[in-house]
C-alpha cells in the first residue's frame, strides 16, 4: 500500500530517526566535553594544591559607643564609617553590619557606594580640591 499517508509518515519517521541520531551524537560529544573539563579542573587541583572551603570570618569587636551612637554630627558618622569600612573589608555583607549596628542595611550599602565618606567628608575634599 502506498497511500499518502503511509509515504509521509514513513518519511517523517525517517527524519525523526536522522535527527534523533544527530542529536545523540551531540550529546555524547557534550558529555566527553564535560568530562574532559572535570578531569582538567581535578589535575589543576592536584597540581596546585588547592583547597576548596570556606575560609573563617575573622571576630572583629565594635566598642559600644559605636553601636549605640545615632548622632548624626559629623564626627561620629565619620568613625561611624570608618569602622564599617573595617568591617566590609574583613568581608562583612552590609546587612550584616546593619544588624550589628540595629540600622538599615541600606544606609551601609549606600556609604559603601559613596567610599564610606560622608556627605561632609565629600565637601571638604571638593573644596580642597577647588582652592
Amino acid at each position: 500500500m502506498n497511500n499518502p499517508f503511509q509515504i509521509t509518515t514513513t518519511y517523517r519517521l525517517d527524519q525523526i530517526e536522522k535527527r534523533l541520531s544527530s542529536l545523540e551524537a551531540s550529546l555524547s560529544l557534550l558529555g566527553q566535553r564535560v568530562t574532559g573539563q572535570d578531569k582538567a579542573v581535578d589535575r589543576l587541583v592536584k597540581q596546585r594544591e588547592i583547597k576548596i572551603g570556606e575560609a573563617e570570618r575573622p571576630v572583629i569587636e565594635v566598642p559600644r559607643h559605636l553601636i549605640e551612637n545615632k548622632s548624626r554630627k559629623k564626627e561620629a558618622v565619620a568613625e561611624r564609617y570608618a569602622c564599617w569600612e573595617r568591617l566590609d573589608r574583613a568581608g562583612l555583607r552590609p546587612y550584616e553590619i546593619a544588624e550589628a549596628f540595629q540600622c538599615d542595611h541600606g544606609s551601609v550599602a549606600f556609604a559603601k557606594k559613596q567610599g564610606f565618606k560622608s556627605g561632609w567628608m565629600l565637601r571638604a575634599e571638593r573644596t580642597r580640591l577647588k582652592a
